[in-house]
């Protein structure tokens, strides 16, 4: 996750080390440490995404400003 927030601080989005690469490298991990802990995690998602459409969103208050 920080070498993820790195890159976006960076504005590097492509490539080896790159943004995009480093959110793949974040949801492998997940995935794997789910298989491994018996977390049914299209299940937790799905249960989250119910929970999260009843959640009012402050946006101006979890975007932070881009350049």
């Amino acid at each position: 996750m920080a070498e993820a927030f790195e890159a976006y601080r960076h504005k590097k989005n492509e490539g080896k080390d790159g943004l995009s690469m480093e959110m793949g490298d974040i949801i492998q991990r997940v995935l794997y440490l789910s298989a491994i802990l018996g977390i049914d995690i299209q299940k937790a998602i799905l249960e989250k995404m119910e929970i999260n459409k009843k959640r009012e969103w402050d946006w101006k208050k979890i975007n932070e400003k881009h350049a």
